[in-house]
């Protein structure tokens, strides 16, 4: 089964934020809710 469009792009902004982390905001998933 193929992730929805949605959740790969919430992956994929979690990855890009992990490489260039910045000081005035932090952003991350909750372990149990992608959508959260």
């Amino acid at each position: 089964m193929s992730k929805s469009p949605s959740l790969r792009r919430i992956q994929a902004d979690v990855r890009e934020l992990a490489l260039d982390p910045s000081d005035r905001y932090n952003a991350s998933p909750l372990e149990n809710d992608m959508f959260e």
